[in-house]
């Protein structure tokens, strides 16, 4: 199906828009990603810090967010590995529009290595053409390497 399954309040293993880092951001869960989980105008901002340096990607569209996303997993082999319990991941409504909002954080890993830390925000709106279902409007994912551990690609 299309787009992203929330109950509210958003809990660790419920399906939402944690799901988007837990399993279809991994290698083992790529087999239904692509842009059907966003909105085509959807937003997707990076932001990389490494030697002391920090860059930013900006991508929009809906194709374009979810290549650069699957890109990170597959051909850069980054692996996102959230903090399940309450600190690592939060959510809210906003009550006048309707958007969830969803924060994740955690380990990054390359190959088996840690690299560094995460953290993602995602805007998150209802769809009524599937189901009333969750499709991404935006997310913004901060990757931090470790000073001790090998470092990002920039």
């Amino acid at each position: 199906s299309s787009g992203i399954n929330a109950e509210w309040p958003l809990r660790p293993g419920k399906q939402c828009g944690t799901n988007m880092i837990q399993d279809p951001l991994q290698p083992h869960g790529m087999s239904d990603w692509g842009g059907h989980h966003f909105w085509t105008d959807s937003v997707l901002n990076i932001e990389v810090t490494a030697r002391n340096q920090t860059t930013e990607e900006n991508h929009s569209g809906a194709d374009n967010v979810s290549g650069r996303l699957y890109s990170l997993v597959v051909r850069e082999s980054i692996y996102l590995n959230p903090n399940l319990d309450r600190n690592g991941i939060k959510g809210r409504l906003e009550q006048s529009t309707g958007m969830v909002l969803v924060t994740a954080s955690g380990t990054v890993h390359r190959h088996s290595h840690f690299v560094g830390i995460f953290s993602q925000a995602f805007g998150l709106l209802r769809d009524p053409s599937v189901n009333n279902n969750y499709r991404i409007k935006f997310t913004n994912l901060q990757l931090r390497s470790t000073d001790y551990m090998p470092h990002f690609a920039t």
